[in-house]
Order: structure tokens, then C-alpha cells, then sequence
């Protein structure tokens, strides 16, 4: 016996956190292993899908000087795309972006509003 109370001399100190690491990795393996073999790890549960595809669309079709003016339940519904010059204040940004929650919810009420009248080429 050695100095540490382990056998095999100062070997048997390095020994056991190799063995140890090896069945760690081992173990780790086989917990992990079934879910890297999945086509898709990460479950998406279809009623999710209408606002994942939302997200697809902001992070692949737009930059950070526009947004999306979008329904405020239905993610699949887009009113408007808003473009911002790369200067526009915070401010300014709310302001054209109050300016078109107007327009589209003023078009949506007289459309909601005209039942079987004819609409305008606005609405």
C-alpha cells in the first residue's frame, strides 16, 4: 500500500479517476445516445408549429431595421412588413409602427363593420 491507502502504488491513485471518467463517459453515452440517433431531437408539438414557423420567417427573412406587423394571437397572419432606416430612433420606430396598427386596425374594423357592402381597394 502507498501513502494515499491505495494499492499498486502511486499507480492506483490515477487509476481510479481514469476508471471513473470512463464510466462516466460510458453511462453518459448510453443516456444520450437514443436521443442524438432521433432525425429531431427536440420534440415540436404541432400546436406550436403556426408560431415556430413565425419565428423561422423573423430570424430568416427580416434584419434587425424591420419587423413584422402581425396578428397579436394568430402568428401565421402578417399585416405588414416595416422597414426602418438603420438611424431610426427607438422613438421614431414606435411611432411608424403606432402609425400602421392604426391603418390595418382601421381597415379591420370597417371590413369587420361593412358585412356585405363593398370594400375599398384600402381595405
Amino acid at each position: 500500500m502507498n501513502s494515499t491507502g491505495s494499492p499498486g502504488g502511486s499507480r492506483g491513485s490515477i487509476r481510479w479517476p481514469l476508471t471513473r471518467r470512463w464510466v462516466f463517459a460510458a453511462l453518459s453515452w448510453l443516456v444520450f445516445a437514443p436521443a442524438l440517433a432521433q432525425d429531431n431531437p427536440m420534440p415540436r408539438p404541432p400546436q406550436l408549429e403556426r408560431d415556430v414557423q413565425f419565428w423561422i420567417r423573423v430570424y430568416t427573412q427580416i434584419d434587425t431595421n424591420a419587423g413584422f406587423l402581425h396578428d397579436q394571437y394568430n402568428l401565421s397572419v402578417i399585416y405588414d412588413t416595416l422597414h426602418f432606416a438603420p438611424n431610426t430612433t427607438p422613438a421614431e420606430r414606435e411611432r411608424q409602427v403606432d402609425q400602421a396598427r392604426e391603418r390595418y386596425g382601421g381597415a379591420l374594423r370597417r371590413v369587420a363593420d361593412a358585412a356585405d357592402a363593398p370594400l375599398s381597394a384600402d381595405d
